[in-house]
């Protein structure tokens, strides 16, 4: 059970009761039995921790339970930041949830480990939620928390960047950093860095900086989305600050070394991508320049597509499907190499033979956002009522044993 100091501090025009409790990093248990009102980190030793205060008189517990949600004014009665020297942080973003004998407060992203939290929970007495701004007798509860950093295995690194290629269209809008192993996250847009080498400056705000990242479920992939507003044309971002890639100019994508993955590590060290901005692909994909190689049948050789240029890397992993002669879908690891240009399938159990078909999802983008259904730019005054296309299109082929 975690111990609780008590301590009376007196201060000019009102009084204040402070229950200030010490610094601990273990998690206090649901079925822990709880005599005064404490702050504690549940499942402190894992990145998905939540921060609860427990053992409130029930009258106080009861205004709790009747704030909706979203009401504003949870943020002024129950905070967490990150501690440091510099004064306090603005409270993390979050979810409330009053429960039977206090708040739960869920932070939108994972917690990092090594990283001081400052918890604090601020209640007039007497008063309820619509007095905590004034002044009187206050309940307060303030704890620092943090996560230890596990010393297992090795840290995380960046396995790859992508586009993988050299070259990339001047209107360029997503970009995935690959990484080893899960990654802290809710600060990414600060540990990535664009600099136009041909200049020798930085680029100022290139990243569409979303409140919430875009993680692949295991922690180990972010999306990284150019500012769409500077890549197409005739909008104001683009006119006040420029495009953020120009033909004929080189660039080089810095990841910091100081970024500390989910166990708290940094990196083993930093990346740097460098890239070369060429004319821009405002082109709709054509599935009909592909080139399909067909293996035998009775075999498990690769079935192999190969495309005139770089499609997205991710979607290729998830948007093409291969259907058998009974119309179900074939069971087999998908490889994508050749800088984006080569998708390759190869079944788990031999090709019998027979009709196929490649199903293909008209979401499928290059990586400037031009897909299979239409093309990333559209001028809506020439085309204001494009048509709705089939959300596949269906390339058949047919498997054969050795004549």
């Amino acid at each position: 059970m975690m111990r609780v100091s008590l301590r009376v501090l007196a201060c000019a025009g009102s009084c204040a009761i402070w229950f200030v409790a010490v610094s601990v990093c273990d998690s206090v248990s649901a079925a822990d039995r709880v005599d005064r009102p404490v702050l504690v980190l549940a499942s402190a030793k894992t990145s998905q921790a939540s921060f609860e205060v427990r053992g409130l008189p029930p009258e106080v517990a009861a205004e709790l339970r009747r704030l909706p949600p979203r009401d504003p004014r949870w943020s002024s009665i129950f905070n967490v930041h990150v501690a440091t020297t510099k004064g306090d942080q603005p409270p993390m973003l979050g979810s409330y949830e009053p429960t039977s004998e206090g708040v739960r407060f869920r932070p939108r992203f994972p917690l990092e480990r090594g990283i001081e939290y400052r918890a604090v929970f601020d209640w007039p007495v007497g008063g309820g939620p619509q007095n905590s701004g004034g002044s009187g007798r206050h309940f307060r509860l303030a704890e620092s928390f943090a996560i230890p950093v596990s010393r297992a295995g090795p840290p995380a690194r960046v396995l790859a960047i992508y586009p993988s290629g050299r070259e990339v269209p001047e209107n360029l809008l997503r970009l995935y950093i690959q990484f080893s192993a899960p990654m802290s996250q809710g600060n990414c847009y600060g540990r990535l860095h664009l600099r136009d080498e041909t200049t020798g400056t930085d680029v100022p705000q290139p990243f569409l900086e979303l409140p919430q990242e875009l993680w692949s479920l295991d922690g180990t992939r972010l999306t990284l989305l150019l500012e769409p507003g500077r890549v197409k044309h005739d909008l104001v971002p683009r006119g006040q600050l420029g495009p953020i890639l120009v033909a004929g100019r080189s660039y080089a994508l810095t990841v910091d070394s100081n970024w500390p993955d989910a166990e708290g590590r940094p990196l083993s060290a930093s990346a740097c991508k460098k890239i070369r901005a060429v004319k821009a692909e405002s082109k709709q994909l054509d599935p009909n320049a592909w080139t399909i190689e067909t293996p035998l049948a009775k075999t498990r050789k690769p079935l192999s597509v190969r495309f005139p240029k770089p499609l997205d890397r991710a979607m290729l992993e998830r948007v093409l499907r291969v259907l058998g002669p009974t119309n179900a879908e074939i069971a087999g690891a998908i490889h994508v190499t050749s800088e984006e240009t080569l998708w390759t399938f190869e079944p788990r159990e031999r090709w019998l033979p027979g009709h196929y078909v490649l199903a293909v999802s008209t979401t499928l983008e290059d990586p400037a956002g031009n897909s299979v259904g239409r093309p990333f730019e559209v001028d809506l005054k020439r085309s204001p009522n494009l048509p709705q296309g089939p959300a596949f299109i269906r390339i058949g082929f047919d498997l054969r044993e050795r004549s």
